[in-house]
């Protein structure tokens, strides 16, 4: 379920996080440190649930090797043992 959550909030900070590690670049460089930090804290927020959400993700799977087709008619299902 928490992965869900973080799926769902990984979507917008695709978009966020990058703006707003431009903006507390731009914070800095123009003397704004109050709101370079306010800035800063949004992008680690973001860059935060980007790296759960993609942690969850799920992974190649494995098998054994030991794998067949089985053609029935209907499907063609892989059997792995």
């Amino acid at each position: 379920m928490i992965e869900g959550l973080f799926t769902l909030l990984a979507i917008p900070a695709m978009f966020i996080a990058p703006i707003t590690g431009w903006m507390t670049f731009s914070f800095f460089r123009d003397g704004e440190t109050a709101s370079g930090w306010k800035s800063a804290a949004v992008f680690a927020a973001t860059s935060g649930i980007l790296f759960v959400a993609y942690q969850g993700a799920p992974g190649p799977t494995y098998t054994s090797g030991d794998c067949r087709t089985d053609w029935d008619g209907r499907s063609n299902s892989t059997v792995c043992e």
